[in-house]
């Protein structure tokens, strides 16, 4: 059985987990409705902000940070599922960083399987 996340934990997965869908994590930030306290209100979060970026450059920047620090498997799943770019230069399908997340899946699944384009 899963180990249960607090709600903090949860909050900020669930908000991720949404902000992925289509365009990915930084187009969401600028074009979303939803409230991206949760994300805001981390403390690396807030330390960028403290230093003057602004909410979606200090978020994006966290996420980039937090990403690059996982598991290499769950980078990259982290990486093309929220867009963030963090391989763009060694990677040979561009469908990683496709604008909808299906193509970005689509991908995975092909390099996955040795048989990218």
């Amino acid at each position: 059985m899963p180990e249960s996340l607090d709600p903090r934990a949860a909050g900020v997965a669930s908000l991720l987990k949404s902000l992925r869908r289509r365009a990915g994590l930084e187009e969401r930030l600028t074009a979303t409705e939803l409230a991206v306290d949760a994300l805001a209100g981390l403390e690396s979060v807030k330390a960028r902000m403290a230093a003057g970026a602004t909410a979606e450059e200090a978020i994006v920047g966290a996420v980039r940070a937090a990403t690059g620090s996982l598991a290499p498997t769950l980078s990259i799943i982290a990486d093309v599922s929220l867009r963030l770019k963090l391989s763009e230069e060694s990677v040979s399908d561009p469908r990683l960083y496709g604008p909808r997340l299906t193509d970005r899946r689509e991908a995975l699944r092909a390099i996955r399987k040795g048989r990218a384009r």
